[in-house]
């Protein structure tokens, strides 16, 4: 019975319906041209994404292009691989123009991106460009768990299931919420791989039982039917 909620929910939560791709938005888009451009970055990568903005917003393939090519540079130039000349603050702010216009239409995966550039690691070279901007990372790690990110999801499910003296500015400790977010990425990952996250929910979820007993935890899965990712946008 809870395998059948489980899956009603997640047609409920996890679907997204994009527009009919343009035909000719595939044909606007080369990888490797695309790559030197943003190297290149300034006015030259600005005038291709203008160019290429309105396919973005209209074919989730092209988005997908986009973040993962920019995802690619990102950590090639956080662990030092890139020439010095790209290491700079004005070479991050390029290739987050390139996430934010994909996050911006909507790519669930772009939005997580750019969350996890604004709260990087202290010993890469992008903390030491443009350093943590926490604000940022709450609002576009809520907009891509609302978007059905299950990496999103649970960084934010972790944050509200914490105790009072590790509290995150900007997420509220909801541990019936939290106990919900989990439950929802074991939805969405009857669609896709989330097999690296499962050990990491697994405990959470039990000390999750530990703290709000097992008569509410199964009444909070007969409330699945209801939840709604997008009210973790706020």
């Amino acid at each position: 019975m809870l395998k059948s909620i489980l899956v009603c929910i997640f047609i409920f939560v996890g679907s997204h319906v994009y527009s009919e791709e343009l035909p000719t938005c595939a044909a606007k888009f080369d990888h490797n041209t695309f790559v030197h451009q943003a190297m290149l970055g300034g006015k030259v990568l600005k005038n291709a994404l203008n160019s290429l903005e309105e396919c973005v917003h209209k074919s989730n393939k092209l988005r997908n292009k986009l973040d993962f090519t920019a995802i690619e540079m990102v950590m090639r130039l956080d662990k030092g691989e890139m020439d010095a000349a790209y290491r700079t603050q004005s070479k991050v702010q390029d290739l987050i123009s390139i996430f934010e216009l994909c996050a911006h239409a909507d790519s669930k995966s772009a939005q997580h991106n750019l969350a996890t550039l604004y709260n990087s690691n202290p010993s890469g070279h992008i903390f030491k460009l443009i350093g943590k901007h926490h604000d940022k990372f709450v609002y576009w790690t809520r907009q891509a768990a609302a978007n059905g990110d299950p990496r999103s999801i649970f960084n934010l499910a972790v944050r509200m299931a914490t105790t009072p003296n590790n509290s995150v500015k900007g997420i509220p400790i909801d541990h019936e919420l939290a106990y919900k977010s989990f439950m929802a990425i074991a939805i969405i990952g009857q669609k896709i791989d989330i097999s690296y996250l499962m050990p990491m929910i697994k405990r959470e979820v039990a000390k999750l039982r530990n703290k709000i007993g097992d008569k509410r935890t199964r009444e909070l899965l007969n409330e699945m039917n209801t939840f709604d990712l997008r009210q973790l946008a706020s």
